[in-house]
């Protein structure tokens, strides 16, 4: 049914990042170009989100906005939704709070690593040390998921996701180190374990594969 905005989105999902850097299929193009708000917005908000341009993405919140819990872009509203807000420099921890209260209700219905990087972003801004512990608890077991498939599974790592693990894991230890002392310190010393683990086996993926 071409008017069924639900499964128009659901063909164009895996190829949000094509269409955001053109290289999507003449195909893909057509069936993204007719879709309804804010599924459509969705699709462009992708494209701003690949070259953090947040101002751009904020611009289109109030459409963004109109989506339902029901719809299947939800998830993806809720990342560029919570995206733009935690990288603002001003009024950090009202932003930040919208964006935790987006992300928590997401991940009841779709949980996903980088809404959990978000969550542990938003947590961040509200200085809430165990909520930022839990978060990147979370995030690390998604990474150590692509370890265990690459070990016993033959699956290949696409060097942009072992790039982007050992950037947000490096991110991570930085910060619990920092931060072991303003809430649970013997949770956030166990996380900080795994992530020095978890960082050490990308780190020594990436030198075996040349990447």
């Amino acid at each position: 049914d071409p008017e069924n905005m639900q499964a128009r989105f659901l063909l164009i999902r895996d190829y949000l990042a094509a269409l955001g850097n053109g290289a999507a299929s003449e195909e893909i193009v057509a069936i993204a170009a007719d879709l309804s708000e804010p599924g459509a917005a969705v699709v462009e908000g992708w494209g701003h989100g690949a070259s953090s341009n947040y101002s751009e993405i904020a611009r289109l919140d109030a459409v963004l906005a109109r989506t339902r819990i029901t719809d299947v872009w939800y998830p993806e509203t809720v990342r560029l939704r919570a995206e733009w807000r935690t990288a603002v420099t001003t009024d950090r921890e009202r932003y930040a709070f919208d964006a935790l209260r987006l992300t928590e209700r997401a991940l009841v219905l779709s949980p996903d690593r980088d809404l959990y990087l978000l969550r542990l972003l938003s947590a961040i801004a509200l200085d809430d040390a165990d909520l930022a512990t839990e978060s990147a608890r979370y995030v690390l077991s998604y990474a150590e998921q692509d370890l265990y498939r690459a070990q016993q599974e033959d699956y290949v790592i696409p060097s942009s996701d072992v790039n982007s693990n050992i950037r947000n894991i490096s991110g991570i230890t930085n910060q619990l180190r920092e931060n072991l002392g303003n809430g649970d310190a013997d949770r956030g010393e166990a996380v900080l374990r795994t992530a020095e683990r978890v960082l050490q086996q990308f780190q020594m993926y990436a030198a075996a594969n040349g990447l």
